[in-house]
């Protein structure tokens, strides 16, 4: 997904519902996002970086010096292990498949991220897919308001912002202690629709 100044609001504000000032940050970036400013591309990195953020990306496809790891394996994440104040999930985990896979995609956003980091996620939304037909055909994983709202309870995680953009469920959710607590069934909330 490419970041849209609606996105970086977005993230902006949960940086600043936390942080005083971002310089001197960590960031773990699902994906190698690129941000769409008029007719000039950029990536993530090249941003966050000028905005004095310390940023590391993880894509399979290992382009533009995102680390080409893979999201269902936690054992390659072992040296991220609670070292970043901020991570993004702007449109990476609904393409981590299969759905069975999507508990251990969570457990190593939960162990990269620091005690009083911060998680922000924008993901396809499962009742905008129904009512409005968002995003349709994009992936075939769709996320709830009630997914995030469990995750947060059973992973003691205090939620700073929760709605939608664009068709996006839209969540900041601060880490407050370790460890990773969700059960499996937890994921079976995640909503699997056949794309086209």
């Amino acid at each position: 997904m490419a970041y849209l100044q609606e996105y970086f609001d977005f993230v902006n504000q949960c940086i600043n519902l936390e942080f005083f000032e971002p310089a001197g940050l960590s960031m773990f970036e699902l994906g190698n996002q690129r941000v769409i400013n008029g007719s000039m591309f950029a990536t993530g990195k090249e941003h966050f970086t000028n905005v004095g953020i310390s940023h590391t990306s993880v894509d399979l496809n290992g382009e533009d010096g995102a680390l080409p790891l893979d999201l269902t394996n936690p054992e390659l994440f072992n040296e991220f292990s609670n070292k970043f104040d901020i991570l993004t999930n702007l449109g990476t985990t609904e393409h981590v498949e299969p759905i069975s896979k999507q508990y251990e995609c969570f457990s190593i956003i939960d162990s990269v991220v620091k005690e009083g980091g911060i998680m922000i996620h924008m993901v396809p939304d499962v009742k905008e897919l129904d009512q409005c037909g968002a995003w349709a055909n994009h992936c075939s994983l769709y996320y709830s308001e009630e997914f995030f709202l469990n995750l947060a309870a059973m992973c003691n995680y205090t939620v700073l912002e929760n709605k939608v953009i664009f068709g996006l469920r839209s969540v900041c959710m601060r880490k407050e202690t370790s460890p990773f607590n969700a059960s499996r069934e937890l994921f079976n909330l995640i909503q699997q629709r056949d794309s086209v």
